[in-house]
């Protein structure tokens, strides 16, 4: 429509030269301005996508800590029955270490040759005890292990937990006899 009319002035018609050159330019300002909103969408969703990678980045971070932290936990859970049965087994260093100590002190007081005599038949007596009690222990542990294969269970289990309380019961006897002096 632009072309089609000429404006007719004090000098004569609009060249259509005129008129093709504004049209030129304004479409050359339409094709500018809609490459500007191109460029600024572009930059808007390579800003979203940066933002979201930055999230996942995050995201997978934090899941790799959370997973480090539950496998120490998981590690520290499963050394906790470990760590206590150790923790008897050094109570009972302790608690042995110090009966020697006392009866080492006993045997400096006991001079005489009778005491001695009794002392060393006390010892005799107690050693017998102490080997028919483990061979008991033994025969009674043999045939409950015999038992617990036969139902399944773990021996190794059984006697760590047996020990265990065994250290408890000994500690606590222990202590009990020493308050009672």
């Amino acid at each position: 429509r632009i072309r089609s009319q000429s404006k007719t002035t004090t000098h004569g018609t609009v060249d259509n030269e005129d008129l093709n050159k504004a049209a030129k330019k304004l479409e050359d300002e339409i094709e500018r301005r809609k490459q500007t909103c191109r460029r600024v969408v572009d930059r808007m969703l390579q800003h979203n996508l940066a933002n979201a990678f930055e999230l996942l980045v995050n995201c997978i971070l934090t899941t790799k800590e959370n997973r480090e932290t539950v496998a120490k936990v998981l590690a520290r859970m499963t050394h906790r029955h470990l760590a206590s049965a150790f923790d008897c087994y050094s109570g009972h260093v302790d608690d042995v270490t110090k009966q020697r100590e006392r009866v080492q002190r006993t045997m400096a007081r006991w001079r005489t040759p009778g005491v001695k005599k009794t002392f060393h038949r006390w010892l005799v007596y107690v050693d017998i005890v102490h080997e028919e009690r483990s061979g008991e222990a033994n025969k009674a542990l043999t045939i409950k292990a015999q038992e617990e294969e036969t139902q399944g269970t773990s021996l190794a289990q059984k006697e760590a937990d047996r020990r265990i309380e065994m250290c408890k019961c000994s500690r606590w006897e222990t202590r009990c006899s020493l308050r009672n002096r």
